[in-house]
């Protein structure tokens, strides 16, 4: 006997332009983006465009999906943009919004991102740091650069040349991360906290 398929919902959405006036982030909306994430954000959007949409509820004026995107499009006074709207009541655009962001459904990397990494970093036309694209890989745990590469990039003093450098200390409690943080500013070094 033949199974049948599971019937898919196919929602009624529909596309207009929209000033970002009249759209209200969500107060609810449970992610956040550091300061450093939201520039590499931002220069996805500046080199790729604006190629995902906002999602936003026709019924509350509210944004369901894109509060990141839209802090971009703000800082760059965008005016307005083409959003996703739908027409939901408040606790399926609530639902929506965390299964938008739930990152536990969007699947996990492949073995390959390392190989995909390298080879964008040896295209000339993609800066992979530009895009966070290294944090990425040091999440991963991926190395991105072969001793080779490292030893050409150094000048003739030694010294690796056009590249951030970047330190991870892991803190045993926020008051030490906080402690380290003074320190290392006074000292003149830009810092950014991270909880993983």
């Amino acid at each position: 006997m033949a199974r049948s398929k599971p019937k898919i919902k196919i929602a009624d959405v529909k596309v207009e332009r929209w000033k970002l006036k009249d759209i209200s982030p969500a107060d609810y909306n449970p992610r956040t983006i550091t300061d450093e994430s939201l520039v590499g954000l931002g220069k996805s959007v500046d080199e790729f465009g604006y190629v995902e949409p906002l999602v936003v509820n026709k019924r509350t004026g509210r944004l369901i999906s894109g509060h990141q995107r839209f802090k971009v499009l703000t800082l760059r006074e965008v005016e307005e943009v083409d959003v996703v709207i739908v027409d939901l009541d408040e606790a399926k655009e609530k639902a929506l919004n965390i299964t938008m962001n739930n990152q536990m459904i969007q699947g996990d990397w492949t073995n390959n991102l390392g190989d995909l990494l390298n080879e964008l970093q040896e295209n000339d036309s993609i800066n992979i740091f530009d895009l966070s694209f290294d944090m990425l890989a040091l999440e991963m745990k991926i190395p991105l650069l072969s001793d080779e590469k490292l030893s050409e990039e150094k000048s003739d003093d030694g010294v690796d040349k056009d590249f951030d450098y970047r330190l991870i200390i892991e803190c045993d409690d926020e008051k030490q991360q906080a402690d380290l943080i003074d320190r290392f500013v006074k000292e003149g070094l830009k810092c950014q906290a991270l909880i993983v």
